[in-house]
């Protein structure tokens, strides 16, 4: 059997909590072993040694190649969720970076794990992993190394930007990527109720002409996804009589919901505001582009649809 190493997209999973855990990518070489898991390496068993080499020998291969290439993305959803799920059930644990060793079957499967070192969260998503599936293996009882790699962090604004995220809600959660130049920040919107907020580089989400977020609300029984357009569109016309409401073309989700768009400007609005409503389960997701004038606002108003159009929406497992 042969292996291929995954390569993690960088995923930051966003908690409501004081420190937040996320996982970057561990680009693992043939014999590529952190300094931890090096002294661990004359304890290892028979077993877990042929695994890992199996692993690292495959690596080497054009397919165990392609198949690493595959893996991280398909994977993503899955592993920061359960992630998730353990740091919060292990929060009095010590953290470590760790690495998983998965055998897959030849219909993506998890047939055997192997994890180093055992600590707590490890076990956690080890138990959970068989119920992942994996991207079909290029062969039968294929191994392939998960390298993990975790860090907690102070909670301060400028260490939690990036360009990936998963933003959860009560019972619904989405794999989010921002526009090529802008960032995601999870910490200065906070105060507003927004974990997830996105500008340009270079700018902040009190100061940026534009800006986007991300929010995620459960209905209110019978409510319908025209419910909620008319519900905000009545608040709008309240306020501003004269506001302009129009209707864009509709986008598909890369998880396939359809997400209906709305703009709002003018009539004394002084934004310019986009919003895509997109409904999923219980849940009522709000994708929002708003500028503090026109030029901006269609500048990045297909940035705003493209961020839409990649999002993923997933089902938050009930703890």
């Amino acid at each position: 059997a042969a292996a291929g190493v995954v390569t993690l997209t960088t995923i930051l999973i966003l908690l409501e909590a004081p420190a937040l855990l996320w996982l970057e990518p561990a680009y693992g070489e043939p014999g590529d072993l952190s300094p931890q898991l090096r002294q661990l390496e004359s304890q290892l068993t028979e077993e877990v040694k042929a695994a890992l080499k199996a692993a690292e020998d495959n690596l080497k291969l054009p397919e165990g190649r392609k198949y690493d290439k595959a893996l991280g993305p398909a994977l993503a959803g899955d592993l920061n969720r359960i992630m998730n799920e353990c740091f919060q059930a292990n929060k009095a644990s010590s953290f470590q970076s760790f690495l998983i060793l998965v055998r897959i079957g030849q219909e993506g499967t998890v047939e055997k794990v192997y994890i180093l070192p055992e600590i707590a969260i490890a076990n956690c998503l080890k138990s959970a992993l068989p119920g992942i599936q994996f991207p079909v293996p290029p062969g039968p009882a294929w191994w392939a190394r998960i390298d993990v790699k975790i860090k907690n962090e102070d909670h301060e604004p400028e260490r939690f930007r990036s360009t990936t995220a998963i933003v959860y809600g009560d019972e619904a959660a989405v794999l989010v990527s921002s526009p090529d130049g802008w960032v995601i920040d999870n910490v200065s919107g906070v105060s507003q109720g927004l974990y997830c907020v996105m500008y340009p580089e270079g700018s902040s989400w009190e100061k940026g002409n534009e800006v986007m977020y991300i929010n995620i609300s459960l209905c209110q029984p019978g409510e319908t996804i025209e419910d909620s357009i008319a519900g905000d569109s009545g608040r709008f016309k309240k306020n501003y009589p004269e506001v302009t409401i129009s209707e864009l073309e509709p986008v598909i989700t890369l998880s396939g919901e359809k997400v209906l768009l709305r703009t709002f400007s003018g009539g004394g609005y002084k934004n310019y505001e986009a919003v895509g409503y997109a409904r999923f389960k219980n849940s009522l997701i709000c994708y929002v582009l708003t500028s503090r004038d026109q030029q901006g606002f269609e500048a990045n108003l297909n940035n705003f649809i493209k961020m839409i159009a990649g999002s993923f929406i997933i089902w938050k497992a009930k703890e």
